[in-house]
């Protein structure tokens, strides 16, 4: 008993769990108005060309990335696709040019 006690003391649970970005696409345009704040902290863009929604945000865990998968589901939208996003990459909105 006391090495399965020494076991769970030193489980990695003890360091804390990065924070990952994430960018779902549902399909259609969504009201932006009327879901923000339903999905936490992400924000929501609108691709009008594609017909598509992009939620895109930090998720602190996959139960938290579950309940949004969930709340889009439980209103019927269609799940294009869910990627982790790289934690320090930003849209470039800086023009170059080569």
């Amino acid at each position: 008993m006391d090495q399965e006690e020494k076991e769970i003391s030193s489980s990695p649970d003890s360091t804390e769990d990065p924070i990952l970005m994430y960018e779902i696409r549902v399909k259609g345009c969504l009201d932006r108005n009327f879901w923000t704040g339903r999905f936490g902290s992400m924000q929501i863009d609108i691709d009008e060309s594609r017909a598509e929604t992009i939620l895109h945000g930090p998720v602190t865990d996959q139960a938290e990335l579950f309940g949004l998968l969930s709340r889009l589901r439980d209103v019927g939208l269609v799940l294009i696709s869910v990627e982790q996003a790289q934690q320090d990459s930003q849209p470039d909105t800086s023009s170059s040019g080569d």
